[in-house]
């Protein structure tokens, strides 16, 4: 357990997934972290909709994972987009109940 989980570039190399694939393996990523995380998560992952795409690597619909964190995690989650940089970033905080 931890209070706080910080995820940088682990979702960006796909290994060849689809990109189907490689969503379904960070979501179920994103709720083992979830679950094992008291206070807060951050993360970032590369946008779909960078000017420059290299093959290998995960490019995220933003608004979908941003849907996914707000159902499936937390209503508390802040989204960035990082322009210049080709990256989203998202932190999801626990509900203070």
């Amino acid at each position: 357990m931890a209070d706080y989980t910080l995820v940088s570039g682990t979702f960006n190399l796909h290994a060849g997934q689809s990109d189907d694939a490689w969503t379904e393996h960070v979501e179920e990523g994103l709720l083992q972290l979830w679950s094992k995380t008291r206070k807060g998560l951050a993360f970032n992952l590369l946008r779909r909709d960078a000017p420059d795409r290299f093959a290998g690597l995960y490019y995220a619909d933003g608004r979908a994972m941003f849907e996914f964190l707000t159902t499936r995690l937390s209503p508390d989650v802040t989204m960035t987009n990082d322009a210049p940089l080709p990256d989203w970033s998202f932190f999801v905080r626990r509900s203070r109940s």
